[in-house]
């Protein structure tokens, strides 16, 4: 009979030495689960950067320059061709 006792307070030390072993292998891992989107993030600030140094109506002399283009194009196109 005592080794059946034995045998049932055994198992809780097996289990808690398998919750601790989870509890640490999850502890090692939260450095590098915190370190992983900081590339991301620091592409999205780089990214960022280069928007804030662009001058305030860039996106609009964008849009001016592509219909300019357009334009031309459609006019060259409507130009008669003589050979």
């Amino acid at each position: 009979m005592s080794a059946q006792l034995e045998k049932s307070l055994t198992v809780p030390r097996d289990l808690s030495f398998l919750r601790q072993a989870d509890h640490m292998k999850r502890l090692q891992s939260l450095p590098t689960a915190r370190i992983a989107p900081m590339p991301h993030n620091h592409q999205g600030v780089v990214a960022g950067q280069a928007r804030n140094k662009l001058p305030p109506n860039y996106e609009a002399k964008i849009r001016q320059a592509e219909w300019l283009l357009d334009s031309r194009e459609g006019q060259i196109a409507k130009r008669p061709r003589y050979s």
